[in-house]
């Protein structure tokens, strides 16, 4: 099927595709907390197998992103999807640690090579910053469908249904890019941004490491939401409900988000979601009241979705080539891949009031960058320069 980015089908593609590369950043609490309770392990060894999977995505973005141009991108993401399908089928038969951690670290390379190409493709589309919003939408949708069945399963089955609903995920991805993944566009259509051009490095940075310091405070926090709730005496019943009424909150964050695109300036929009995602942090793991616990885990997804979105569309008007652009799962994983077992070990060693103040940390940490990469830019500057070289070499 022929497709392209603006394409109903190209859209669908990229939206399905999305979901699967992204599916860590929804299923993170059930996930830990399905490895701890039926596959037994402590919660450092939990976190580190997500973490193992996260970092997978990681290593294939980081060896595909600067040759994105070059390769095949329908065959290459219906490749990647296939392999981690395959990879979370086989972890509904495995024992031991080092099977669940090969098995893991499989499906994330797999994953992260289609992510690539999604992202990139998006990048490369004529308003990338709607398409993001468009494609986070499918996330959200996903959220709450997995909310609303997967505990209910999880307590039932163990964590075995997480691995396939995971794995038919990925089956669906596989078989939407085989059929109508978009080429890449060619030099897009955008509109031209005059302005000073910031130093090419320093903008580029900053950008990278907010993304990254978001995403490990949001893994970091949200990975043990549960168990948290669980420790400040809430039952379990009432920590699902919460997060299938967030799932669908979930939902207005990109649509929000691509409302107010030419409205508000992306790094304040980034940098005052990053605050507010600090403080929900830390109201998490100190108070004892049920209504405080439920505004501060319920907005931690929409706060990031709806940050990421904006700094997603900043990203792209940085750099024309799309490369950058197909980057942003390694923005992404390298803050994902540390959260979950760094949470872990903080647990472990200190409690979940420390949790609070590492993962508020984390996403203060964030705004300090996305404030730096919107001064240093100007906040939206066109730089066709690639973080990895000027797109021409």
């Amino acid at each position: 099927m022929k497709t392209t980015p603006e394409s109903f089908g190209g859209r669908a593609t990229l939206l399905i595709s999305h979901v699967g590369g992204m599916v860590d950043l929804v299923a993170l609490p059930l996930w830990i907390s399905g490895l701890i309770a039926s596959a037994h392990f402590l919660p450092q060894k939990a976190g580190a197998l997500v973490s193992l999977y996260i970092f997978g995505v990681l290593i294939s973005n980081v060896a595909l992103a600067p040759i994105f141009m070059k390769v095949k991108s329908r065959i290459v993401a219906t490749s990647g999807f296939a392999l981690s399908a395959l990879c979370f089928f086989s972890l509904t038969h495995a024992h031991g640690f080092p099977a669940y951690a090969l098995l893991h670290f499989t499906a994330g390379i797999g994953a992260g090579t289609g992510l690539s190409c999604v992202h990139g493709t998006i990048g490369r589309s004529k308003n990338p910053h709607r398409l993001f919003a468009i494609v986070n939408i499918g996330v959200c949708i996903f959220g709450i469908v997995f909310f609303a069945v997967a505990p209910h399963l999880l307590s039932i089955m163990g964590v075995s249904v997480i691995f396939i609903i995971l794995g038919s995920l990925m089956v669906a991805a596989t078989l939407a890019c085989a059929l109508a993944f978009p080429p890449i566009s060619a030099e897009p259509k955008r509109e031209v941004y005059n302005g000073p051009i910031a130093s090419k490095l320093s903008s580029r940075v900053f950008a990278f490491a907010g993304v990254a310091f978001m995403t490990a405070g949001q893994a970091a926090m949200f990975s043990f939401v549960q168990q948290v709730g669980l420790a400040h005496g809430f039952t379990a019943s009432s920590i699902g409900l919460l997060l299938a009424g967030s799932a669908v909150l979930n939902l207005g964050a990109p649509i929000l988000a691509g409302v107010l695109q030419h409205k508000l300036p992306a790094t304040p929009v980034a940098v005052t979601g990053l605050f507010l995602h600090g403080v929900a942090s830390l109201v998490i793991c100190f108070t004892l009241g049920f209504g405080p616990f439920v505004l501060a885990a319920g907005s931690l997804v929409f706060l990031t979705i709806f940050s990421h979105i904006f700094m997603f569309g900043f990203i792209s008007k940085m750099d024309r080539s799309g490369r950058m652009a197909a980057l942003t799962p390694s923005m992404l994983m390298v803050g994902t891949a540390t959260g979950p077992f760094l949470a872990g070990t903080v647990v472990g060693a200190y409690g979940y009031p420390a949790l609070g103040m590492t993962a508020a940390a984390l996403a203060w940490t964030s705004a300090a960058c996305y404030f730096m990469a919107g001064n240093r830019a100007q906040d939206f500057v066109a730089m066709p320069v690639a973080i990895m070289g000027d797109a021409g070499e």
